[in-house]
């Protein structure tokens, strides 16, 4: 595997060991998204901390970097510079094994809200708790279990009530195969794999200003539906 490109700029990568790459890597193959990961809030995470002089604060850095405090993690800016910022690792999981066997090894896909609470919760963000607060956070058995078992009920009903349904329909413009969901574990917690609050978490990482025009309308529409 060749090593791992820099996500921001520097040459700082001695201490990379290949189970983490950093988001340069994944644009050889993925380069829309990483283009749209760039103009983020996240892409530029650690550049926040470091301009309130806070770069160094351990309770702070593993937001804003790839898997800090782990095997193989950011370090710092003079070892791991290419896991500088909040990137597709964050969310996907280290990407060493993909990037050298990309037809078996495969990254995570469906991103349960407690991913995104791992950082975007307590006063800095409370965005998971004013989810957790709302109608959205809470499971429907009965629209779950539809859900499990496929149908046209996916496409029809899915499109309210699973954030996976709502990316693929509204984001990537397909329809979603009636037995996506037929045969994935379930145990009474959907909200983990398919509940993600109004969108999925994902794409607002890929797309804000798409996910800023959901919510903005949904502030005019929820007082009316009670959520």
């Amino acid at each position: 595997m060749p090593p791992p490109d820099d996500a921001n700029g520097g040459t700082g990568n001695t201490g990379l060991t290949g189970k983490f790459v950093g988001a340069n890597r994944f644009a050889q193959c993925h380069p829309e998204l990483h283009t749209e990961w760039s103009s983020t809030l996240h892409a530029g995470a650690l550049d926040t901390l470091e301009g309130i002089g806070q770069d160094s604060n351990a309770q702070c850095i593993g937001c804003h970097t790839v898997g800090f405090g782990q095997v193989g993690g950011f370090v710092d800016r003079a070892a791991t510079n290419a896991l500088a910022g909040v990137q597709c690792e964050n969310c996907h999981g280290a990407g060493g094994d993909h990037v050298n066997d990309s037809d078996t090894v495969k990254p995570i896909i469906d991103i349960p809200v407690d991913v995104c609470g791992a950082c975007h919760q307590g006063a800095h963000h409370p965005n998971v708790e004013q989810w957790l607060e709302s109608k959205h956070s809470q499971i429907n058995e009965a629209v779950a279990a539809d859900l499990l078992e496929g149908g046209d009920f996916v496409n029809n009903c899915g499109l309210c009530h699973s954030g996976d349904v709502f990316y693929r329909i509204n984001v990537r413009g397909e329809m979603v195969e009636p037995d996506a969901f037929v045969g994935r574990p379930y145990s009474g917690q959907l909200r983990y794999l398919y509940y993600y609050a109004l969108v999925d978490g994902s794409q607002g990482v890929h797309n804000p200003d798409y996910v800023r025009s959901i919510l903005e309308t949904a502030e005019d529409l929820l007082p009316n539906l009670g959520l």
